[in-house]
């Protein structure tokens, strides 16, 4: 409890979310049991003592957006690329952000401040204030925007490559497509027995997944992608 901040007046008030905790457990404990048979394992972190309803207006909040039939139906992007690599990491380029516990963030902002500054120059603390326009408007990587990428994995393995309980393996559902959480896709890979992955950043901290990245199966059959993962997928464009 200490380890993720839970504080209860009370035995009463812990009941529970000692309840659903247990529960949780139980089915870690199941679900893991039968890993022989999974490409991924499941674990206790922060959000084992939360019900689904508790957890997901908490922790999510992305609201996908409609897309014109034009972005929607594109067959060609601009950012094509004729030959990728194998496999790509640019955690491993040094060119990712450390990972965050973060609130909401969204691209808007980034555009009207034309950009984002070094985290060296404005630190990242994780708790509600005011923002330090100065230090935020010296923009070192200046975005103008974002693109859309159309719904195919091939085009968004060719953007990735231009840029850069759930506790580890490579995650191969179930899941929906109801989008309601977006995450960066830092790279891209192959496992040792053939497996095809995305490597996404989360911005729940280095407790969950694995180090606060997550792998999740690609080229999986899937229209769209698994768990919609190509439906929303977008480009920061630079100045």
């Amino acid at each position: 409890m200490a380890r993720h901040g839970r504080i209860y007046k009370d035995n009463l008030e812990k009941a529970k979310p000692y309840g659903i905790f247990l529960e949780t457990l139980r089915f870690i404990e199941d679900f893991n049991s039968k890993a022989a048979n999974q490409s991924y394992k499941v674990g206790l972190n922060q959000f084992s003592d939360l019900t689904t309803e508790e957890c997901v207006p908490r922790y999510t909040g992305f609201r996908a957006t409609s897309r014109s039939s034009k972005s929607s139906a594109a067959t060609t992007f601009k950012y094509s690329m004729t030959q990728v690599p194998d496999s790509l990491n640019w955690v491993e380029k040094g060119v990712v952000g450390s990972i965050k516990d973060q609130g909401e963030c969204a691209y808007e902002y980034i555009a009207q401040n034309h950009g984002m500054t070094y985290e060296s120059n404005y630190p990242y603390i994780g708790v509600q204030g005011t923002c330090n326009e100065r230090a935020a408007s010296i923009a070192v990587a200046r975005l103008k925007g974002y693109e859309n990428i159309p719904v195919s994995e091939d085009l968004l393995l060719q953007a990735v490559a231009r840029q850069p309980q759930y506790s580890g393996g490579v995650f191969n559902g179930p899941c929906g497509e109801n989008i309601n959480h977006a995450v960066a896709i830092a790279g891209y890979g192959k496992t040792p027995d053939g497996v095809d992955y995305w490597l996404l950043k989360n911005s729940w901290g280095e407790t969950w997944g694995e180090k606060g990245y997550m792998r999740i199966l690609r080229n999986s059959g899937v229209q769209g992608g698994l768990c919609g993962l190509v439906t929303q997928a977008t480009l920061p464009v630079a100045y």
